[in-house]
């Protein structure tokens, strides 16, 4: 290899990696005899084309022999060095070169082999021991100094093959794909595994239940006739819960059968009423004995609740029918009557018995009155038996409400005609009764002149017992009511 001479060159180590100097000749003669410059140390100095083995350049190859000992034949150039075949030796495989690494081995040491120099007479890159270019290396800086550049222009760069930096994006890419496609795997495995956990819960947890009430089931029936008492509020509390499922159902039949065949008919409906069956409910409420009060309310609570437009109008046509029946009385005939204009509101193209509750006071004293006339001429016939018995009529007196100049009503009772008074039979006598409440008095006559007096003092001591129509009305229900305890008004008309 070729070097420009130069009177005083500087000369730079490298040594393990470090870079080192300027120093003179005499600098680095003084190190070796020294022992601190080591035999495989690089040198470098202006002419040089490339760092070379110290043991190149003469100035310093007979200062290494004399520091050692006995002087080493020079070593050859790095050049001559890659420009020979490698050779085997016998610590190395065969056709391993003693320069080579294993890092090198795997395509460094197995490279063509290049000339010496280029068509241009340029000098080639030499390799160092370890196979790299060493003329790519630019610099060597000890620790603590500043960093120099040995090299010019392109050589101070340091080169590296274009397909390993190809091969190194490509393998971060690589590894970064794979790292995303694993989180995503991770992700939605945990992510479905979660969805599918729910699911799998939440059904074995509605198993479990229907399970657990299907089991309370069979064990309450198992009990049922041994511990009635105790087993019979499991088996209600089953039908609260849910009397739509199949252990609800199953425990409501249990329970109302019981019921039935220990005649507990009250304990059945108000069971049915829990389980939201108001209609089956007030049919055993009406089982003998009946409690006409829940049955009532039953009734009423099945209108409310039906979709069945059938079923709404066959429970409140019910409804009132005990409110005016066995429930009869002054609180329960008010409900009736507002659950009547109801029931002519909500149907009111439906036939149903309870026309006279629509009409007004006057229409319903009328028809009452006719209804009851017997009634008051019992009642004529009865005074007539008991305080006039030397009396006999020939005809019947006749009865009717009348009515005074203040709108009030009395019952009143009229007789003309023959009378027998004792053997006597006496023609055009009259005959005038009032009543007050059930009692009858003779008001006037002119069967005599005493007996006449006498009525006319009757007369003025219950001039002003009259009553307004609605205590009439009242009255005359009332009078209905207890001639007929069995059998409701509107029945009775509808009947008449």
């Amino acid at each position: 290899m070729s070097q420009v001479a130069q009177e005083s060159p500087q000369y730079y180590l490298g040594i393990d990696g470090d870079q080192t100097g300027p120093y003179s000749e005499a600098d680095i003669i003084e190190k070796i005899q020294s022992q601190t410059i080591p035999d495989d140390a690089l040198v470098w100095h202006e002419g040089l084309s490339a760092w070379t083995a110290i043991h190149s350049i003469p100035a310093f190859a007979s200062a290494l022999g004399g520091a050692g000992g006995s002087a080493a034949p020079p070593p050859p150039s790095i050049a001559q060095v890659a420009a020979q075949p490698p050779a085997a030796t016998p610590s190395m495989p065969g056709g391993v070169s003693a320069l080579s690494t294993p890092e090198d081995e795997g395509y460094e040491s197995h490279q063509p082999e290049a000339p010496a120099s280029d068509r241009s007479g340029r000098p080639v890159r030499a390799t160092g021991p370890s196979g790299l270019d060493v003329s790519s290396t630019s610099t060597f800086v000890a620790p603590g100094q500043k960093v120099e550049t040995v090299f010019k222009g392109k050589e101070a760069v340091f080169s590296r093959p274009a397909f390993m930096t190809t091969r190194l994006g490509l393998t971060l890419l690589f590894v970064a794909f794979c790292a995303s496609l694993g989180f995503g795997i991770f992700y939605w495995q945990v992510k479905f595994s979660s969805v599918e956990q729910s699911i799998v819960k939440s059904t074995k947890q509605g198993l479990r239940v229907r399970l657990t009430r299907a089991q309370q089931v069979r064990q309450a029936l198992s009990e049922l006739i041994i511990k009635p008492s105790d087993t019979l509020p499991r088996l209600e509390k089953i039908v609260e819960e849910d009397s739509s499922d199949a252990a609800g159902t199953e425990a409501l039949e249990a329970a109302i059968d019981y019921y039935r065949r220990n005649r507990r008919y009250v304990d059945a409906g108000n069971l049915l009423m829990k389980a939201k069956k108001p209609l089956k409910a007030a049919d055993f409420y009406l089982y003998d004995p009946p409690n006409y009060q829940r049955a009532e309310t039953a009734l009423f609570t099945a209108y409310e609740t039906s979709k069945d437009n059938d079923a709404r109008f066959d429970s409140l046509v019910r409804n009132i029918n005990l409110l005016l029946g066995p429930l009869n009385g002054a609180e329960s005939r008010e409900k009736a009557g507002g659950r009547i204009q109801l029931l002519a509101r909500e149907f009111p193209n439906r036939a149903h018995p309870f026309g006279y509750y629509l009409k007004s006071t006057e229409e319903k004293l009328k028809i009452m009155f006719d209804r009851l006339s017997f009634h008051f001429s019992e009642g004529i016939t009865n005074l007539l038996d008991a305080d006039f018995p030397d009396i006999t009529l020939a005809g019947t007196p006749e009865v009717k409400l009348e009515k005074n100049k203040q709108g009030k009503y009395r019952v009143v009772a009229t007789y003309s005609g023959d009378v027998l008074l004792g053997r006597d039979r006496l023609k055009n006598i009259t005959l005038t009764f009032w009543a007050v409440t059930d009692r009858w008095y003779l008001v006037d006559t002119n069967l005599t002149s005493e007996r006449r007096r006498w009525a006319l003092s009757q007369k003025r001591k219950i001039l002003n017992d009259v009553i307004t129509p609605g205590a009439m009305l009242d009255f005359l229900e009332s009078i209905h009511l207890n001639r007929f305890p069995k059998i409701s008004l509107h029945e009775s008309l509808t009947k008449q």
